[in-house]
């Protein structure tokens, strides 16, 4: 009876630091993602300083996500995001229309590693 309870307490912390990790992501993700539409608006109308403060925030967040997870199994993805962030930040202090192009293949990049880490039945088995 011990080794039942057992397995079902463990089971119960697995998912519960699972759906934890789910909505940790997804609100790191909203930062960073809004940090991005904060830089695009910025220097769509011409606010410099706002789009290198917005870029900044943005890598903050990331940064801030990347000491804090854990159990990286795409590190390549990561890397890319965080390289498509750094090149933003150099973008918004150059103050260069790329930019706007940078933030949307950086939202495109995390909002497909948000997708990718959600949990289905083929990246749990």
């Amino acid at each position: 009876m011990k080794r039942v309870l057992l397995c079902a307490f463990i089971i119960v912390m697995l998912l519960i630091i699972g759906v934890g990790s789910c909505i940790y992501i997804e609100n790191t993700s909203e930062k960073v993602v809004n940090a991005l539409y904060l830089a695009e608006d910025s220097f769509s109308s011409e606010d410099f300083r706002g789009a290198r403060l917005a870029a900044e925030k943005a890598d903050e967040s990331w940064q801030e996500f990347m000491s804090k997870h854990v159990f990286i199994t795409d590190k390549e993805h990561l890397l890319e995001i965080t390289a498509t962030i750094v090149k933003i930040q150099a973008l918004a202090a150059a103050e260069d229309e790329e930019l706007l192009t940078e933030c949307d293949v950086a939202r495109r990049l995390i909002e497909l590693y948000r997708d990718k880490q959600q949990p289905d039945l083929l990246n749990i088995l």
